[in-house]
């Protein structure tokens, strides 16, 4: 169980540096977000070898253990697939042209 122990402590300093990265305004900010999202596969990763080396009761525990790591894991990586749609999108309307900030509506 020193192992569930240990890869918590990985985990949350990952999910620290993850929303730390957020909002993700500079290069910077991308690279290191980047960087911290293959840091939290390779955790993900890990935390299911230990779940599939697990037997019995044994496996039991350790699947209540870790199951707070991984939502966590899964939730940072929803918010970085949000953050990185609203990067590209920002990215394409930065790069189309004209601004379109004429056509309010008058006085009629």
């Amino acid at each position: 169980m020193q192992r569930a122990g240990k890869h918590a402590l990985i985990v949350n300093e990952l999910l620290r540096h993850f929303w730390g990265c957020i909002p993700c305004n500079s290069e910077a900010k991308r690279r290191k977000m980047d960087k911290v999202l293959e840091q939290m596969d390779l955790s993900y990763r890990d935390l299911n070898a230990l779940l599939e080396r697990s037997r019995g009761e044994e496996r039991a525990y350790v699947s209540q253990i870790i199951r707070p790591m991984r939502e966590q894991l899964d939730a940072a990586e929803a918010a970085s697939r949000h953050v990185k749609r609203m990067l590209s999108q920002k990215t394409r309307q930065g790069t189309g042209g004209g601004g379109g900030g004429g056509a309010g509506g008058g006085a009629g």
